[in-house]
């Protein structure tokens, strides 16, 4: 951790950091959080379905209605989920 500051402080000076939140400087670092819902759409491999089948249409409409926060939320967990 300690050399992550260092390293951290070549670029920004430490007493500036204090004025930000860590969601604050996350944003700053790593930029604005987006999933592109239309990506993940084109991209996925549909395995008994088609995209054409009412429930997917339904899926991804109420997937694209989402709030970030909640999808990313809904994502992560998906991920877990597939590595338990």
């Amino acid at each position: 951790m300690r050399a992550l500051q260092r390293g951290f402080s070549c670029i920004v000076p430490l007493r500036i950091l204090q004025l930000f939140t860590w969601q604050q400087v996350e944003v700053l670092v790593a930029g604005e959080p987006d999933i592109d819902v239309d990506y993940l759409k084109e991209h996925t491999e549909y395995r008994g379905y088609k995209p054409t089948d009412d429930v997917i249409k339904r899926f991804w409409r109420v997937l694209a209605s989402l709030r970030l926060g909640f999808l990313i939320w809904l994502l992560f967990s998906y991920k877990m989920v597939e590595f338990v």
